[in-house]
């Protein structure tokens, strides 16, 4: 809610009635010459100039209305944003733990190059190289499997079927040691 304010002023095509302004200046105490001299400088505006500048006044506190609506939506969309992008945090969160703590070896890599993109607690354990070492590096350049061909077999058979169960390979542990 705004007020607008044009300021004072007469239209071109009214006499300001100067016996009433006569009046008020000896009414009020004001010098009646001055007073009067002071009623001849009062802008004098055509009815179609103060029509147009209504309009843009108007047109003017549209925008500013919208700006100020779409300012709230943005607020509001934001905080939204940051609820979820919390909630999606703390899943993240709550699924690292979970990956990095299971006791099933687990590790997820690029299906491209087939890089390490992370690896749990229990295959540290297993391969005996560490996660860091891991992280970044491929099972070709760890040179984890025992025959090279599985890891091509596997990549074939998570193409086809979106995942991998219930299939055995071999591997070598960071010492060279078998492990199934």
């Amino acid at each position: 809610i705004a007020s607008l304010f044009l300021g004072q002023f007469f239209f071109e095509d009214e006499a300001p009635d100067y016996e009433l302004f006569s009046r008020q200046a000896e009414l009020y105490g004001f010098d009646r010459g001055a007073y009067l001299d002071a009623l001849d400088r009062v802008p004098r505006f055509s009815r179609e100039t103060v029509h147009n500048v209504m309009m843009f006044y108007t047109h003017l506190a549209r925008m500013i209305a919208n700006l100020s609506y779409k300012n709230i939506s943005l607020t509001t969309a934001l905080a939204r944003q940051k609820i979820v992008e919390q909630a999606l945090q703390e899943s993240e969160n709550t699924f690292f733990k979970a990956f990095r703590s299971a006791p099933t070896l687990l590790a997820i890599t690029s299906l491209a190059d087939g890089r390490f993109i992370e690896i749990n607690e229990a295959l540290e354990r297993v391969i005996g190289y560490s996660r860091a070492a891991v992280i970044g590096r491929t099972s070709q350049d760890l040179g984890i499997w025992k025959n090279p061909q599985d890891r091509v077999a596997m990549s074939e058979l998570f193409q086809q079927q979106g995942y991998v169960r219930n299939v055995e390979f071999n591997f070598l542990n960071k010492d060279g040691n078998d492990i199934i």
